[in-house]
């Protein structure tokens, strides 16, 4: 009874797709195409070693699935406290990727912004705070290996090598490199 509903149902939409035209048809043939090669699967009776039917829920929303998969593996990861933190940063563009085929959605909500792709670059004020917060929590760098007094004769020097044809040679510029920053080679 089931496969009769479902084959029904693709008959209606490919019916559908024809009467509406233009991209419909192939979409249409996608989604019936795609729901045919796998029905077997989907509606193929699962047994027992008692020959009991095991009733179980089946995935028929691809775009949710994915969207518990990747909850899961975010929990897996940072743990029940930040799972909802973590997806609340992705979930809206989910929300939007998910929906952008459908024609209502686009109309109602999509048609105010000029352009989606400019839009989805734009990086909040709020995220670039806490991006400067948390690099100012880890820690600034050293500073530079020359000191304020030492700079200008040393951008000198360079000027100097690199504008003199025969000054500018490897040798020459490995050996002021290793004068000014020296101390960091050797880290290194």
């Amino acid at each position: 009874q089931v496969r009769r509903r479902l084959e029904e149902s693709c008959r209606e939409i490919r019916a559908e797709g024809q009467r509406l035209g233009g991209e419909y048809p192939g979409m249409a043939e996608t989604l019936c195409g795609y729901t045919e090669r796998h029905m077997d699967r989907l509606l193929r009776l699962v047994v027992g070693k008692d020959g009991v039917e095991l009733v179980f829920s089946r995935v028929n929303n691809p775009v949710e699935g994915a969207h518990r998969w990747c909850r899961m593996n975010i929990r897996r990861r940072t743990g029940r406290s930040r799972t909802a933190r973590e997806m609340a940063q992705h979930g809206p563009l989910l929300a939007v990727f998910s929906n952008l085929t459908n024609p209502t959605y686009a109309r109602e909500v999509l048609a105010g912004i000029p352009s989606l792709a400019r839009a989805l670059q734009e990086i909040p004020e709020k995220e670039v705070t806490e991006l400067r917060a948390l690099l100012h929590r880890e820690g600034r760098p050293r500073g530079l290996p020359v000191t304020d007094g030492e700079r200008p004769a040393r951008l000198q020097e360079f000027v100097e090598m690199v504008t003199d044809p025969e000054g500018a040679t490897k040798e020459a510029l490995e050996g002021w490199l290793s004068r000014v920053s020296g101390s960091i080679l050797a880290e290194v």
